[in-house]
């Protein structure tokens, strides 16, 4: 699994928690995170997006049965090296989570989904053609999309998207308790203080208007 340095605690707990395989956290010198692809337990090995760079070539002989992408967002820019290096890791499967691709530019949807499957949306200058509309003085400023009903039905095969309107029966309504605090005396003095120094200033205002 492949996400934000920031999470990767997080996921191992979760994933221990709910499937009850072991996972571990890759760290260590390269050659104990190249001892580490190599055995065959754990199943989970988490990594961060900055070590599959420099692992990469370890984790590609490993040849990982699945490869999970947290935050895939990472990889929206299909031209630089990070996007590059993750859609050339060989795997069988892939999953990839993310929240922003369908909500920004298409061209970063274009990009994730690369990663699943590159031939699903075809080359890019085709699927630009078939999607974009482009400035006619700037040949690369995408203007406006157009034919966005098919390309939902092409994406629909590979993509699981719950929008607030399908889940809402499903949420918990929300509770709000409100707790009044008393101010400490002193709170209360500067409050007063700044309160005082507005009022002031507004009598000024007037005056001299």
């Amino acid at each position: 699994m492949i996400c934000p340095a920031s999470l990767k605690e997080q996921w191992k707990r979760e994933i221990e928690k709910f499937s009850e395989e072991k996972a571990v956290v890759s760290e260590g010198t390269p050659e104990e995170r190249a001892g580490l692809y190599e055995k065959a337990d754990p199943y989970f090995v988490i990594l961060n997006y900055e070590t599959i760079l420099r692992d990469y070539q370890v984790v590609n002989q490993s040849a990982p049965d699945m490869i999970i992408l947290d935050e895939a967002q990472r990889i929206k820019n299909y031209d630089t090296l990070t996007a590059n290096c993750i859609k050339s890791l060989k795997k069988k499967h892939s999953l990839v989570i993310t929240g922003t691709p369908i909500e920004n530019r298409l061209i970063d949807l274009y990009s994730i989904a690369g990663f699943v499957d590159p031939a699903l949306l075809a080359p890019l200058w085709e699927f630009s053609q078939e999607h974009c509309y482009f400035d006619h003085r700037q040949k690369d400023k995408i203007t406006g999309y157009y034919n966005l009903t098919a390309l939902n039905a092409r994406m629909s095969e590979v993509i699981i998207r719950r929008e607030k309107r399908e889940v809402i029966s499903q949420l918990p309504n929300i509770t709000q308790l409100d707790i009044p605090v008393n101010m400490h005396p002193d709170q209360q003095m500067y409050h007063a203080s700044i309160l005082s120094g507005r009022c002031s200033g507004m009598s000024t205002s007037v005056l001299r208007s």
